[in-house]
């Protein structure tokens, strides 16, 4: 019965529009009923009220502190950090707001944030609230094969034409890749990313000449290194410079005829390729928004592109994600690349996400230039897919699945040394598997 009085004014409170209620609604009156709730664990008539309270221009520490407890209990940590940041605007030193903004941009996928909140904690409150000084933050380990349908096609192309003299073409078979990436915390507002990645690509070359095939295997070796900063800004603003080395090698065959017969001559290529990107991070309530700018030197040509990217988080947590893209790219012509990206939380240690780009990705750059797009063929569609295990208190184990759909060049003779070059398409295909260490 001590109930009824509340749940009456409540229903009340949630039906009526400007009521006498409201319009009387003062300081006290919402300090007394949201702290009854709040004592109560009733969050959901706690946000409602508060709500409504803060329209009125009603804010203090205490129902902010209650605002973001009752979104921490219901799983909306990004509402939550954002009512302890203004409880912070009351009492900017209170290690209890402090701690569970901190925790609360941790849980929602802020990590960088959640160091530079927790840093305002005194050493004995830090370790009090479960906080550690780490210098590495991440390491990750993956490695990963390649694979394609391009051999069987191209086999089957009519690559010498009508005129049946020769043809060549020259395409990726398969390989292999591993990768290491370690985040280390430099300052309470700043990190450091450093990623090491080889790559091995397994290369043929066909010349058919007088309906014969001549099939030469080489190997093409890719040695990558990237570097990224974490620059923590004022409120929830980042900024990402970037910058990312690619240094490949590879000796293919040049095809000669001479007396009718082919004559093959080795020819070393070695590219050094960068580029550099800068990115803003903005997390904003439910969303992030990225915009990144890049320019690069890939395969002897010049290239620039600028994009953006936003990410819809409707529960306020990791467990559910949508986010779309867009980016200009402008190399010999301007082009567009759009992406869909999806995430969800399907068990209580296991995530699926996957994610769509279309248009042409030969030589553009992606996630703030981590990845680049520089092996030469034409790359029209990608579609991926990625399962995540928690496997330990701190261990994840990620499982991936990437499939590609590509055109590669081939030359057929004409006369007097002129070729007319056409493509033909195939799908590649990567899978990966690795291990992400937090500390």
């Amino acid at each position: 019965m001590k109930q009824k009085p509340l749940v009456i004014l409540l229903f009340l409170f949630g039906i009526m529009g400007v009521t006498q209620a409201q319009q009387n609604m003062s300081t006290a009156w919402v300090d007394q009923i949201t702290y009854r709730l709040y004592i109560e664990n009733k969050w959901d008539s706690l946000i409602l009220i508060g709500k409504q309270a803060q329209k009125e221009g009603i804010s203090f520490y205490y129902l902010h502190n209650r605002l973001g407890l009752a979104w921490e209990a219901k799983g909306n940590y990004r509402k939550a950090a954002d009512e302890f940041a203004h409880s912070l605007s009351f009492s900017s030193s209170d290690p209890f707001a402090v701690s569970h903004r901190s925790l609360c941009q941790k849980w929602a996928g802020m990590k960088g944030f959640a160091r530079k909140t927790a840093s305002n904690l005194s050493k004995e409150n830090y370790s009090l609230y479960g906080f550690r000084e780490n210098l590495i933050q991440e390491f990750d380990l993956t490695t990963g094969v390649f694979f394609n349908n391009a051999a069987q096609i191209a086999s089957a192309t009519d690559l010498d034409g009508e005129a049946k003299e020769y043809g060549t073409t020259d395409f990726s078979t398969g390989g292999k890749m591993i990768l290491g990436d370690l985040i280390i915390n430099v300052m309470p507002w700043m990190d450091l990313q450093l990623g090491f990645t080889r790559f091995n690509i397994d290369k043929q070359q066909i010349f058919r000449y007088n309906l014969r095939d001549s099939i030469i295997n080489y190997p093409l070796t890719q040695n990558d290194i990237y570097l990224s900063g974490g620059i923590y800004l004022a409120k929830t603003l980042e900024f990402r410079p970037a910058f990312h080395y690619l240094s490949v090698d590879f000796t293919p065959r040049k095809p000669d005829i001479i007396s009718g017969v082919y004559i093959f001559e080795p020819i070393n290529q070695v590219y050094k390729n960068w580029a550099i990107s800068t990115e803003m991070v903005w997390h904003k309530g439910l969303f992030t928004n990225r915009f990144n700018v890049a320019m690069s030197k890939i395969n002897d040509k010049n290239q620039k592109q600028a994009g953006l990217h936003s990410t819809w988080y409707p529960a306020g947590n990791l467990n559910y994600s949508l986010g779309a893209s867009v980016i200009a790219f402008s190399e010999d012509s301007l082009r567009l690349i759009y992406g869909l990206q999806a995430s969800c939380k399907v068990w209580k240690f296991i995530w699926l996400s996957a994610d769509i780009l279309s248009g042409q990705l030969r030589n553009s750059s992606h996630d703030n230039a981590a990845i680049v797009y520089n092996l030469g063929e034409e790359t029209d569609f990608k579609v991926s897919g990625r399962m995540y295990f928690t496997i330990g208190k701190n261990v994840v184990l990620n499982i991936s699945a990437t499939n590609w759909r590509c055109k590669e060049l081939y030359s057929t003779f004409i006369v007097a040394n002129n070729f007319q070059d056409s493509t033909f398409s195939y799908n590649k295909y990567l899978i990966t598997g690795g291990l992400k260490w937090t500390f």
